[in-house]
């Protein structure tokens, strides 16, 4: 596990597949956190998801600490392109995961946790063009917050996409 940055005294985290392993039961409840997601659905040692394969993605992935406790994450892999979608057609980082612990939002944590994700990644650049970050977020009203958090990062809506519990998520890239 190496330390690679702070956020409000809080260590900033590598997230390896050992460290995962051993506080994976703190990121699913982590998961469980994000509003209008679907509850016990996200288990961190999954090597594929939705059938695609989750590639390099302890590489890219971070975790935040209060002492023992994860207080945050982020989980990114990279998505490689799919011809026949308009929406993935190109190499991406996509973030499939970004939680912060009910007790310490409000702190500006997720903001820096994606800031420092941002910088860490471009030490990672070896796709073709510009390195580009996607990520999906639920579109129903509710979670206009979560949707505006995004375009304050820079992220524009490029399309939607049916889950397969029938929501309709927003697709946004950088």
């Amino acid at each position: 596990m190496q330390e690679i940055a702070k956020i409000n005294n809080f260590p900033v985290y590598t997230l390896d597949k050992k460290i995962a392993l051993k506080y994976s039961k703190e990121i699913s409840a982590l998961a469980n956190e994000v509003p209008f997601s679907k509850k016990g659905h996200f288990n961190i040692m999954d090597e594929e998801k939705d059938g695609k394969i989750l590639h390099k993605k302890f590489k890219h992935s971070l975790l935040v600490f209060d002492k023992e406790k994860p207080i945050a994450v982020l989980v990114a892999y990279e998505r490689e392109p799919e011809i026949a979608n308009k929406i993935y057609n190109e190499n991406l980082l996509n973030i499939t995961l970004l939680s912060v612990h009910n007790n310490y939002r409000k702190k500006g944590i997720a903001r820096e946790l994606m800031k420092i994700f941002f910088e860490y990644n471009k030490k990672f650049f070896y796709l073709k063009g510009k390195l580009k970050y996607s990520i999906s977020t639920n579109s129903i009203d509710s979670n206009k917050f979560v949707q505006n958090f995004y375009k304050s990062l820079g992220f524009v809506k490029v399309g939607t996409k049916k889950c397969e519990d029938a929501r309709i998520n927003i697709v946004m890239k950088k």
